[in-house]
């Protein structure tokens, strides 16, 4: 089962989500207290709140990170009313493997849009939680002009941190500053 631990009040396994793989996560952001009631609210809104609506974010693919104005070095997806939305990278990698989810430097996007919420764990309700106002029909196809584009680790807008942006602003008709404002209050930084 997945834990995602920052040393005392941050949200843990959703018991909900059986299928996930096992791994552990830590944020060291979470030393600080200020953050605290926002890791309490994290683990409640988890455990208590339909995942199969609204925009939920997850965070993965490297064990300790650091969050610093809401990005850090991890792998994003968003899961919008249930359905997850995410690119992987084919190409090179910082393993040179040919393929992955959460790295590359210098592959191409790979979409994928088929995995319901629960085969993941530590979900985090988007703050505000905005309105989706895209079906999936739509979310999909939007999803899809992401293929096969330039993926590059290290520019926010061209990688997995990007994609969500990108997607939440789609299904919300947010513009894209609102969206990264709700990430940042989403995920924090290290002070709050």
């Amino acid at each position: 089962e997945v834990v995602i631990v920052g040393l005392l009040l941050t949200p843990l396994v959703d018991l909900r989500a059986p299928s996930a793989p096992a791994m552990v996560l830590v944020d060291l952001a979470n030393l600080n207290p200020l953050r605290w009631p926002r890791n309490a609210v994290w683990a409640v809104q988890s455990a208590t709140l339909d995942h199969s609506q609204g925009i939920w974010l997850v965070r993965d693919g490297t064990p300790v990170s650091l969050t610093v104005a809401g990005v850090g070095p991890y792998h994003l997806a968003v899961a919008i009313d249930g359905y997850v939305y995410e690119i992987g990278v084919a190409g090179p990698g910082f393993s040179g493997s040919g393929s992955s989810r959460s790295s590359g430097s210098h592959g191409r996007m790979t979409v994928y849009t088929e995995m319901p919420w629960h085969t993941r764990l530590g979900w985090v309700r988007c703050a505000g939680n905005p309105n989706v106002i895209r079906n999936r029909t739509e979310l999909i196809d939007y999803a899809g002009q992401f293929e096969g584009s330039q993926y590059f680790v290290r520019d926010q807008w061209r990688n997995c941190h990007g994609f969500v942006i990108f997607m939440i602003a789609y299904a919300t008709g947010m513009t894209v500053a609102m969206t990264q404002n709700r990430l940042l209050h989403t995920f924090g930084s290290i002070l709050f």
